[in-house]
C-alpha cells in the first residue's frame, strides 16, 4: 500500500477514530487492510500485551494469573474506556 492509498482509505473513515497497529513479535509487513474496531483500554497491560484489547478477549479465569492481574482484568471489563478505532493490519497481522 502506498502513502496515497493509505490517505485515500483513511479519508473514508471517521475523523475522530484512534489509529492502532498490531503489536508484539518480530519484523514488519506491508499494510494489508484497515479495519474499524471497538476496543477497551486495558488497566496495567503486561509488556507483551497491547494497550487495548477486544472486550471478548478479556478473561480473568486463567490459571496462571495473579490475584492482582485478575483484579485488573475485572476493573478493565467493568470500567475500561471503550474506543472506536481503525486498526492498520499487516499482511500477517491475523497471526498475532
Amino acid at each position: 500500500m502506498t502513502v496515497q492509498d493509505l490517505i485515500d482509505a483513511l479519508l473514508l473513515l471517521p475523523k475522530d477514530s484512534e489509529i492502532l497497529v498490531d503489536g508484539y513479535e518480530n519484523g514488519v509487513d506491508s499494510v494489508h487492510e484497515l479495519q474499524q474496531i471497538q476496543v477497551v483500554q486495558v488497566k496495567n497491560p503486561e509488556d507483551f500485551n497491547g494497550q487495548y484489547q477486544f472486550e471478548t478477549d478479556l478473561n480473568d479465569r486463567g490459571w496462571h494469573l495473579t490475584t492482582e492481574q485478575k483484579q485488573d482484568i475485572t476493573e478493565t471489563i467493568q470500567h475500561g474506556k471503550r474506543i472506536n478505532a481503525v486498526l492498520i493490519r499487516g499482511k500477517r497481522g491475523y497471526l498475532r
